[in-house]
């Protein structure tokens, strides 16, 4: 299954260095700070070199389906 890394970090030094650990990792580059991975371990440990250099990082799964997300989710109603 798919993760996605989402983070902003300060620092232009740790920047290129999560650049070049994203790389290693054959990260696939969704937008500027938002990276797909496969393997959760390694999602796992970018997010927290990500939070332990003073930034912030979310670790989200994908979907397996092909369904659109829609946000916000849908509420039921209530009769």
């Amino acid at each position: 299954m798919p993760y996605l890394l989402v983070y902003d970090i300060c620092g232009t030094n740790n920047a290129l260095r999560l650049n070049r650990k994203l790389h290693q990792c054959r990260a696939e580059q969704i937008q500027q700070s938002v990276w797909k991975l496969e393997n959760p371990e390694q999602c796992r440990a970018l997010a927290e070199l990500v939070n332990s250099n003073g930034g912030r990082a979310l670790v989200v799964p994908l979907r397996s389906d092909d369904k659109p997300l829609s946000f916000p989710p849908k509420l039921r109603s209530q009769p």
